[in-house]
């Protein structure tokens, strides 16, 4: 019996959540969303690492 490869590592799943936006706000990520080629949870994800990141390093260097 062939030897089979060791299964692909996978990254972890997300956690899908609700969230309720000024509709201003959500204006806004829209338009960084397109004009970055992004989905809107692309971009949503997106501002919330920057943001975490920011908070807990006070690095602002690797926003994206």
């Amino acid at each position: 019996m062939p030897q089979r490869d060791p299964p692909a590592r996978r990254r972890p799943r997300k956690k899908q959540i609700s969230l309720t936006v000024a509709p201003e706000l959500l204006t806004a990520v829209d338009a960084l969303a397109d004009q970055r080629g992004l989905s809107r949870a692309a971009m949503i994800n997106l501002i919330l690492s920057d943001a975490v990141t920011f908070r807990l390093t006070g690095d602002a260097t690797n926003a994206r």
